[in-house]
């Protein structure tokens, strides 16, 4: 079976949510089916490309965005993902309320929803309780006659 993708963004500030993040994304990268990379690891010589991140989204199964601070950079990665039909997996701090009242007006993911989280270890425990890189996708095959489930890594085809 191929290694499942997984691309993590985050704001680089405040600092210890960043590195609660990046060590969760290297407690999910323990798993044996699972490749990792964040936003961090595509820098070169320093410099970080546009195009270097749109590939890393557009080449993972799932993201992983922390919403949390409502990071500019962060929201337009997750619009990436969403516009590339990429599955997210948006997270956020429960302990953070910096910006309740910016996610009072924006009303942003209210649908979607996030998983809340304070450690490193509890994102590791909601990756692996939902395995958001293994669910079901659903995409428009119009041209088939309408919506058409795939397992993806169980080659099963079914027709909605």
């Amino acid at each position: 079976m191929a290694r499942k993708r997984l691309f993590v963004g985050y704001s680089s500030t405040p600092p210890p949510l960043a590195d609660t993040v990046r060590s969760s994304g290297q407690l999910i990268g323990q798993l044996p089916d699972l490749t990792v990379r964040t936003w961090e690891d595509l820098r070169i010589g320093g410099n970080l490309l546009l195009e270097t991140i749109e590939d890393a989204i557009r080449g993972s199964d799932v993201s992983m965005f922390d919403v949390t601070q409502l990071n500019e950079n962060v929201l337009f990665e997750l619009g990436l993902a969403i516009g590339a039909d990429r599955i997210i997996w948006p997270i956020r701090d429960a302990s953070d309320t910096t910006k309740d009242a910016e996610w009072k007006v924006l009303g942003l993911l209210d649908t979607v929803g996030q998983v809340r989280f304070t450690t490193s270890e509890q994102i590791r425990a909601e990756f692996i309780k939902e395995r958001p890189d293994l669910q079901l996708e659903f995409r428009d095959f119009s041209g088939f006659g309408g919506l058409m489930g795939v397992a993806d890594g169980l080659g099963l085809v079914c027709s909605v």
